[in-house]
């Protein structure tokens, strides 16, 4: 076997464990759990050479993250050796773990993290629910059996323009005009409600216009 050929197989092992197309030509920054005194999570990068601790320098994601240029930091900072990088994705799978060894965790510590608008429409239907409730868990139970009672476990189910999906419209319209009739700070038919109902529609109807 080539040289040439052995890297292309090699790169393709690692990219069917998870990594990019690339491989590791990019920087690849995470988290894993390492052991030592103490144990802990530590901040490492997937070089061709290895996985590396970069946690001496940067204790967190969020510190390395808030540097000015953090890829250009991760290309200076040498780290310490810990594993290969596939030792490390193969001893990140559930149920096959050395606890002795790195495994992956979550990248995310204490940095921000943002998002934009409704990704899931059952998420939109859970945020309407809070926002009815207001921290009242036996309120949100009665509103999600509600819900439920119309169209189900999921929004996937629901037919644009059927009478199921019209019933949920005129469920979420009712709980908007009951908003603030407990004497909540927060006024009836709120802005918030509103704009939730309303992309419900547009979800739920293939005018994008609403419901009815």
């Amino acid at each position: 076997m080539s040289e040439t050929t052995a890297a292309t197989a090699a790169r393709a092992d690692l990219q069917s464990q998870g990594l990019p197309d690339d491989g590791l030509a990019g920087t690849l920054v995470g988290r894993a759990w390492v052991q030592g005194n103490p144990s802990g999570p530590a901040v490492v990068v997937l070089r061709d050479g290895g996985v590396y601790d970069l946690s001496r320098h940067y204790p967190t994601m969020s510190t390395l993250l808030d540097t000015p240029h953090p890829a250009e930091t991760v290309h200076n900072t040498p780290g310490q050796y810990l594993c290969s990088v596939p030792g490390l994705l193969a001893n990140s799978r559930p149920g096959l773990r050395d606890t002795a060894s790195p495994w992956l965790l979550a990248p995310c510590d204490l940095q921000v993290v943002k998002a934009a608008g409704v990704t899931f429409a059952a998420s939109l239907i859970e945020r309407v629910i809070e926002e009815q409730a207001r921290g009242d868990a036996s309120r949100a139970q009665d509103l999600r059996s509600q819900v439920s009672a119309l169209i189900g476990n999921s929004l996937a189910y629901i037919r644009p323009g059927s009478e199921q999906a019209r019933a949920l419209k005129a469920l979420l319209q009712q709980q908007e005009q009951f908003e603030g009739s407990d004497g909540c700070s927060c006024p009836a038919g709120s802005s918030k409600i509103k704009h939730l109902r309303a992309v419900a529609g547009k979800h739920l109807h293939p005018s994008a216009t609403g419901l009815a």
